[in-house]
């Protein structure tokens, strides 16, 4: 009986070590975005997850076009990680007005580089990087929710939330760092500061980061509802964050381009808004594009 209980446990133990860890190369990485950018036009993320259907979608096309055995919980931290580098970078550019961009690039004074280094070293993934993922895909994947558990958070409801920390699902399991070469230069592990004076500092600055960030996801959260309350004429860029999603109207695309020039006058902008659903939005929209 012993004997049984112990070949169970080896068994299993063996089972976790011979567990297949994804290797994120470019190729790998590229299907899974795209995957996941179908699922989100099909309505199978409703909130800052997909629904279950959207991840066995996902697990399955992974499947087919990698010829690799993927599972929902590695795909889950790799989603978690993207969504975590995407509000450490829609914070650095939200917050910043002095800063440029040429290429794709950050364009800042190694000054201001430093200066930001010293707030959060992570923001150094960011430096001399294409960003060109973070627009293209990252922007319409999650600028319109909030990662805080597994709930869309309001501005109303976060002054019930103490500690943002005490909540945010962070997995690490079977992933490789995301920036790989696919979106920039890669940086190595982190060191541990030597002062600690330093590290309370610098704790105290990234907790008031944190939920400053949080407050910052929450008022952009719904684009349209912020829009009817805080400004009641949408710009161009306003109407096309929501485009973006539709089927069909990728970035560059004919249909993008048409989308524009229509959102050009002021009153289409204006209706578009008024339709509650992104279906019905985009209903309208081919109807001004006739």
């Amino acid at each position: 009986m012993d004997q049984n209980l112990h070949n169970t446990v080896d068994c299993e133990i063996s089972n976790k070590k011979n567990k297949t860890k994804i290797v994120w190369d470019d190729a790998t990485f590229k299907e899974f975005i795209n995957a996941c950018i179908v699922e989100l036009r099909k309505g199978n993320r409703p909130d800052t997850h997909f629904n279950k259907v959207g991840w066995m979608n996902i697990e399955k096309n992974m499947i087919e076009k990698t010829n690799k055995t993927f599972d929902k919980k590695q795909l889950k931290n790799k989603w978690d990680n993207m969504k975590k580098d995407w509000k450490l970078y829609d914070r650095l550019m939200r917050l910043e007005t002095r800063i440029g961009r040429s290429r794709s690039l950050i364009d800042a004074s190694p000054e201001w580089w430093e200066e930001k280094i010293k707030v959060d070293k992570d923001f150094a993934k960011f430096r001399d990087a294409n960003l060109d993922i973070y627009e293209t895909h990252y922007a319409q994947l999650f600028r319109d929710c909030v990662a805080v558990g597994d709930q869309t958070m309001n501005p109303l409801q976060f002054q019930h939330t103490s500690n943002p920390n005490e909540h945010e699902e962070v997995n690490l399991d079977d992933d490789e760092d995301i920036f790989n070469s696919f979106i920039g230069s890669s940086y190595g592990k982190r060191t541990k500061s030597r002062d600690a004076t330093n590290r309370s500092t610098k704790s105290k600055t990234s907790s008031f980061e944190d939920k400053l960030d949080v407050v910052l996801d929450a008022l952009t959260s719904k684009t349209t509802q912020n829009i009817a309350l805080n400004n009641p004429y949408p710009t161009i860029s306003d109407c096309m964050n929501i485009v973006i999603t539709f089927p069909d109207f990728n970035e560059g695309s004919k249909n993008y381009s048409l989308a524009l020039r229509v959102f050009i006058k002021k009153q289409n902008r204006e209706a578009f808004m008024c339709p509650t659903t992104n279906e019905a939005k985009m209903e309208f929209l081919k109807l001004l594009m006739d």
